[in-house]
């Protein structure tokens, strides 16, 4: 099942790569101010359709702690996802950064929010041009990441959905050999009526014999009777 999957992974990869849903470049991932709780500051996003706040926010987390081994706090009063003192090569090898993550859904997408904290200054690529790249890769990763949830969440989604119908096969199949042993069992019960049958004609037939050879002893006595009157 594992490898099945990992080949679903792999096509669907593909699929949404051949389609521009996955992309090398980082067209799809915009860069603006945006509010949050220290004011409103350089910001990186991107929309995803089909994706949950839940569902991307979790992934945030999972994405921070598996490639940072960062612990990532909730901050419920700003509705922010924040990690502290971490630490990526590829943004600034000898800084560390916090990160800030707002997530927004709405019409059936969720819109990805990310701040990068280098000591009292918020990232951009205006004031920091040399860093896009590594802040575009970080982007890029955390949306594949997403990306590579939501097909692992519709795959399981689909494997239940085909492990339900087979069960429901299952119940089909059971009933139609239930239906078949109840015809065997109707077959079974038509010919021993059947013979039944044939010996209720042939039973009928001596009794009516024995009837009539009573009712000849009757009428043969009622003649001696008659005789004696």
């Amino acid at each position: 099942m594992t490898h099945l999957k990992t080949n679903f992974l792999q096509a669907a990869f593909f699929i949404l790569f051949s389609l521009g849903l996955v992309s090398g470049s980082f067209s799809q991932i915009s860069e603006c101010n945006n509010v949050m709780s220290k004011g409103s500051q350089p910001c990186f996003s991107f929309t995803m359709d089909g994706v949950s706040e839940r569902m991307a926010s979790n992934t945030f987390q999972s994405f921070l702690r598996s490639e940072y081994r960062t612990r990532v706090r909730r901050d419920r009063r700003a509705d922010e996802f924040v990690a502290s003192g971490v630490n990526i090569m590829s943004i600034d090898a000898t800084n560390e950064l916090n990160i800030y993550g707002k997530f927004n859904e709405a019409g059936g997408a969720v819109s990805v929010n990310v701040w990068f904290q280098m000591g009292d200054n918020f990232l951009s690529t205006e004031k920091y041009p040399t860093k896009r790249e590594g802040l575009f890769l970080f982007m890029e990763n955390l949306k594949k990441e997403i990306q590579k949830v939501k097909i692992e969440e519709l795959l399981s989604e689909q494997e239940s959905e085909l492990n339900s119908l087979e069960r429901q096969l299952r119940r089909l199949q059971r009933d139609k050999d239930g239906y078949e042993k109840d015809i065997r069992d109707a077959e079974k019960k038509i010919e021993e009526s059947r013979a039944n049958i044939q010996k209720n004609l042939e039973e009928q037939k001596e009794t009516e014999v024995t009837i009539q050879r009573q009712r000849d002893q009757i009428e043969q006595t009622r003649r001696q009777l008659r005789v004696l009157e």
